[in-house]
């Protein structure tokens, strides 16, 4: 439930950023994946799974916003989760930056596949990247502490 909460007040505030020129770069910023990765490695690769899809759909409707990348975008956040938990004897924060590398290779290859602008593909990608690498690196121990 921290988790759930957490990801939705983040979300929400992303949606306060005055200029929708900045906030449409800012969508790449998010705590999904950490939450994701620590759930699936603390309780199994089922609860991974679905906290994974989960807190992709309350991100969205904390942003307050659809996108005809939804149901790739959830899959991809599931497949995540589930496959974290597999992965588990690996050191934690490599895992996450590894897991937020692929899920963004199958992300720009999907989206392109449906028509995605190169461009703002390539900043999501990097700034979900970067952000993530800081997150994991930063507060991995922690949020995977939490769930311990």
């Amino acid at each position: 439930m921290l988790f759930i909460t957490a990801n939705y007040v983040f979300a929400f505030l992303k949606r306060k950023v005055p200029f929708s020129f900045v906030r449409k770069y800012l969508f790449g910023l998010e705590i999904i994946m950490i939450c994701t990765v620590a759930t699936s490695i603390a309780m199994g690769p089922k609860t991974g799974a679905v906290m994974g899809g989960l807190l992709m759909i309350v991100n969205y409707l904390a942003e307050g916003r659809s996108s005809e990348y939804f149901i790739v975008t959830i899959l991809l956040y599931t497949i995540a989760g589930y496959a974290a938990y597999y992965y588990r004897s690996y050191d934690f924060i490599a895992l996450g930056v590894l897991i937020t590398s692929i899920y963004n290779f199958f992300a720009f290859i999907f989206s392109k596949l449906m028509g995605a602008n190169t461009v703002t593909l390539l900043v999501f990608s990097a700034v979900n990247i970067a952000s993530n690498i800081l997150l994991f690196t930063i507060y991995g121990n922690f949020v995977l502490g939490l769930l311990s």
